[in-house]
């Protein structure tokens, strides 16, 4: 581990400790990992959560967000529009 992750990886547990955290039940949601290979050194996309968060304050995350319902359900049409199209294109009718 090199000398910058040893000291994150310190300053973490510091924050951490005996801090106490209600349980919190997760939601769907989206994540992306964007890693940026153009150097000799992959670097990775995080974020940090606000410290006024329920659920993980002060982490560092992937970018992303929760799904809103109407994303739910426009992403539950596409896909069964999407089988049909399928299904539709595997069973020709006979001629």
């Amino acid at each position: 581990m090199n000398e910058l992750a040893e000291r994150l990886l310190e300053r973490l547990t510091e924050t951490d400790a005996g801090q106490k955290f209600p349980t919190v039940r997760p939601r769907d949601a989206a994540t992306m990992i964007i890693i940026d290979r153009s150097g000799a050194t992959p670097k990775v996309l995080l974020g940090r959560r606000h410290h006024g968060h329920k659920f993980m304050p002060g982490k560092f995350v992937f970018p992303g967000g929760r799904m809103e319902l109407l994303t739910r359900a426009s992403s539950r049409s596409m896909r069964a529009r999407s089988r049909r199209a399928r299904t539709a294109w595997s069973d020709p009718t006979p001629s």
